[in-house]
């Protein structure tokens, strides 16, 4: 604790903080706000379903930490680069219960809303991302410690600024102390996400309650 109380001090763990937190914070963003739109989209059709099913399929069969050195070969080691690592590796939980959600939307509800004479726009909002909201939810919660995990890997390989670079420069400096301190703060940061995505979805479920499609 002393080592972390020292590098805190002098703002090497401050900084690498929020280094790592700004990557975690923008690729995860990034992958709801992608996974969303594209899962609604593809999952409202059946011809866009299947045409990207494959796709798909070897999309969410690849291991995240795969993306990480071969996007280094590939594009080179910058912050935007490392970004995307982490939204593309955030992205498949979220876009995949998205369109599972969007799939299952009854047509009961699709026949309610054309009775009424709800715009698209309505419809979206009222009815469409009401019954998405769930799956989402619930691919947010598999995608956080992904793009934390992502974020960590990608400063590790890139030597970009953040816990990652910090936790490889002291393993290989042979400060153990240092390592320690650093696998602290990431665990209890990884631990601040986990309960904080499982407060937003109680709240959300208890808005939004998931319903059977049929």
């Amino acid at each position: 604790m002393h080592a972390a109380a020292a590098g805190w001090s002098d703002g090497g763990l401050a900084d690498a903080v929020v280094a790592t937190g700004t990557k975690f914070a923008l690729g995860l963003t990034g992958a709801i706000v992608c996974g969303t739109v594209i899962g609604v989209v593809v999952g409202g059709s059946t011809r866009l379903r299947r045409a990207t099913g494959v796709i798909f399929e070897v999309g969410r069969a690849t291991p995240p930490p795969v993306l990480a050195p071969a996007a280094t070969l590939a594009f080179g080691s910058t912050p935007a680069i490392a970004t995307s690592v982490v939204v593309v590796a955030g992205l498949w939980p979220v876009l995949l219960n998205v369109m599972s959600s969007r799939e299952q939307l009854s047509g009961t509800r699709r026949e309610v809303a054309a009775t009424l004479r709800m715009s698209r726009s309505a419809t979206f909002w009222k009815v469409t991302l009401p019954s998405v909201v769930p799956g989402l939810m619930t691919g947010i919660r598999v995608a956080a410690p992904l793009c934390l995990v992502l974020s960590l890997l990608v400063e590790m390989l890139t030597s970009l600024p953040g816990l990652g670079y910090e936790l490889l420069a002291a393993q290989q400096s042979f400060n153990s102390a240092g390592a320690f301190a650093v696998l602290v703060i990431t665990a209890s940061i990884g631990l601040l996400v986990s309960l904080s995505v499982v407060v937003v979805q109680t709240a959300v479920d208890r808005r939004w309650p998931a319903t059977s499609a049929r």
